[in-house]
């Protein structure tokens, strides 16, 4: 088959200065925009699709795409309070283990506890660790008749709705809800089980030390629930840290709750009660297959990756498989599963590469650049 450039009209070969992969210069960077190249006949039966060149490989560990570990490693602050959360959850297991041994608790009541613990912190993990999302630079739009589509200025890509670019991640992340510092990542869609299970569990664990203290301090009466000099310092500061930790997370289940149930997220929510267009609003409550997957009930209580009944759906994109000319098909339009304008029969660039900003067409409104 000829090469891409000998197959084109005249009028869209590439200039010479640029790499023979690439057929449309960006205005910003040296790589090449997402852009649909109109068919050289009306017919519409053929068709000419380029995407950008596959992203160099990222670092070992980062949240550059193409990392093979993700994990923000730019955020200072993200990364102090991120080990902090395990320091007080450690401390307060070594606490609750100090008082079986000193006989304070029953071994089960402990055995408990420690499991608690487990499952906060492997779920944490699961959260500062996991990929919350982030479109990739090959990403393209689902069929979304009469929507408008957004463009990232900063990720030089499509963005999705409901998504927003990270400064501290540098990524446009799916449905993203906030940056949190705790996590040292963002909560979007592809961690948000995580977060949520972290929660949980994290205020399961709060309660569960007030209610054990607080019973060895008001109901029991006997030398077996004593605690010793140093025991009784160690108890004092790990009551005080289960009631921040108790209201910190109550407060935060109560945000999640409230987005899951009318499907705005944090910042969307800032946004729009910022512009006073809360009633407004039009999005739809997220489903729970959407969060926690389509598997078996119990796995939705455990820090499994989730497995999406259709993961185009959550993250509202698919990725670009190549093009088709003249039935020679390397991934055709009903593989990108893209809605393509249309004005006299002729189909029309979603993206307008030359000015970085999408064409005016009653059908694809502009929303703009962002």
């Amino acid at each position: 088959m000829a090469p891409i450039s000998e197959q084109l009209p005249p009028s869209v070969n590439p200039p010479p200065t640029l790499p023979p992969n690439c057929i449309t210069p960006a205005p910003i960077s040296n790589h090449c925009l997402p852009c649909f190249i109109p068919p050289t006949d009306l017919s519409g039966s053929t068709y000419y699709f380029h995407t950008k060149p596959k992203p160099r490989p990222g670092k070992w560990v980062g949240t550059e795409e193409g990392s093979a570990v993700w994990m923000n490693r730019t955020d200072r602050t993200g990364l102090v309070m991120c080990t902090l959360v395990w320091v007080l959850m450690l401390y307060s297991t070594i606490t609750v283990i100090f008082l079986s041994r000193s006989d304070g608790i029953q071994p089960l009541l402990s055995n408990l506890f420690v499991f608690l613990v487990s499952l906060s912190l492997s779920c944490h993990i699961k959260t500062t660790l996991t990929d919350p999302g982030c479109v990739p630079s090959n990403a393209v739009p689902l069929k979304r008749p009469g929507k408008s589509q957004a463009f990232c200025s900063r990720c030089k890509s499509y963005k999705p709705p409901a998504s927003h670019h990270c400064r501290m991640c540098n990524r446009c992340v799916s449905r993203m809800d906030h940056h949190c510092p705790w996590m040292n990542n963002c909560v979007g869609a592809g961690n948000l089980k995580f977060f949520i299970l972290f929660l949980l569990y994290t205020w399961s664990v709060s309660l569960y030390t007030l209610l054990l203290l607080g019973y060895n301090y008001f109901l029991c009466a006997t030398l077996d629930c004593a605690f010793g000099a140093a025991l009784t310092q160690l108890t004092r500061v790990m009551t005080c840290l289960s009631v921040v930790f108790f209201l910190f997370t109550s407060s935060m289940i109560m945000n999640v709750v409230y987005g899951v149930i009318t499907g705005i997220g944090t910042i969307d929510r800032m946004k729009k009660k910022s512009s006073h267009t809360m009633n407004l609003s039009t999005e739809e409550p997220l489903l729970l297959k959407d969060i926690f997957g389509v598997g078996p009930k119990w796995q939705w209580l455990l820090p499994i990756d989730p497995l999406f009944e259709d993961a185009g759906h959550v993250m509202q994109w698919k990725v670009s498989r190549g093009f088709k000319v003249k039935g020679n098909t390397h991934g055709t339009f009903h593989d990108l599963d893209l809605e393509i304008p249309h004005t006299n029969n002729k189909p029309q660039p979603f993206l307008n590469p030359t000015k970085n900003t999408f064409p005016h067409n009653p059908q694809y409104p502009i929303s703009g650049v962002d």
